[in-house]
């Protein structure tokens, strides 16, 4: 988080970078098909779950992402969240 805040604070050390020259975690969201969630704004106050609370791409990102797109806090923006 604070290497994309301002890049020049810090200097990672142990990080993967791919062959294009990029680095940093992804994450995917999943929902049933017959769930008609196809986009996050769809998911709002529905029920989420995290993969663990000590993984970066299934807890930490998405709790720093979705607020700065939504503008709402996790938990404010879904009616639950718990841990798969």
């Amino acid at each position: 988080k604070i290497a994309i805040a301002d890049p020049k604070a810090v200097d990672p050390i142990l990080t993967y970078t791919g062959s294009d020259g990029s680095s940093g975690y992804y994450t995917i969201m999943v929902a049933r098909k017959d769930s008609g969630i196809k986009t996050l704004a769809d998911a709002k106050g529905k029920k989420i779950g995290f993969a663990d609370p000590d993984s970066t791409s299934g807890f930490l990102i998405p709790n720093v992402a979705i607020p700065k797109e939504t503008g709402v806090p996790v938990k404010e923006y879904f009616s639950e969240t718990g841990f798969g």
